[in-house]
């Protein structure tokens, strides 16, 4: 008779195995890691352009709320985009993923497509993220759903792909 500490911590391993593929998903903080890098690199894409139109206009709702402002900020994440897009062809990975060291995989361990990156994965939630009153909601679904057992946020479920250790 083993005698079992009911206080104790629970043990779990510290890679969550995903079961079909036998890949190592990527911890939570890491993926946070890539997301940070990833929007550092917009930072330094958007900081020029913040010096040249001015800092106060960012802070007037009317015109960061405007049309012609949400034009401007998709012509000058075009680089951005491509830089990302390069990677994924290459490897399944932004930037930010490449430099901490993670992947994009399907579900099924087959490599992602980038068409599927971007029609599946980052443009539905990007542009739902646009809705007013529902746009922040759905952000914060997307990416609570990483606190799921299976680590996939909401955009992760729609491109039916996962996060995985490179």
């Amino acid at each position: 008779m083993s005698e079992e500490n009911p206080y104790a911590a629970p043990s779990a391993p510290i890679g969550i195995e995903h079961g079909e593929t036998g890949l190592i998903l990527a911890s939570r903080g890491t993926r946070l890691g890539a997301a940070l890098l990833d929007g550092l690199i917009y930072l330094v894409i958007f900081t020029p352009a913040m010096f040249v139109i001015g800092f106060e206009k960012f802070t007037d709702p009317e015109w960061t709320n405007s049309l012609s402002t949400k034009l401007l900020f998709f012509v000058l994440g075009i680089p951005g985009f491509a830089l990302n897009w390069y990677f994924v062809v290459q490897n399944g990975q932004t930037l930010g993923k490449k430099l901490v060291k993670i992947r994009m995989v399907r579900t099924d361990g087959s490599p992602l497509e980038a068409k599927r990156w971007f029609l599946r994965r980052v443009l539905p939630v990007s542009l739902a993220s646009q809705i007013p009153f529902v746009g922040p909601w759905v952000s914060i679904a997307n990416a609570a759903f990483i606190f799921r057992k299976d680590r996939r946020c909401l955009h992760d479920h729609l491109a039916d792909t996962m996060v995985v250790e490179a």
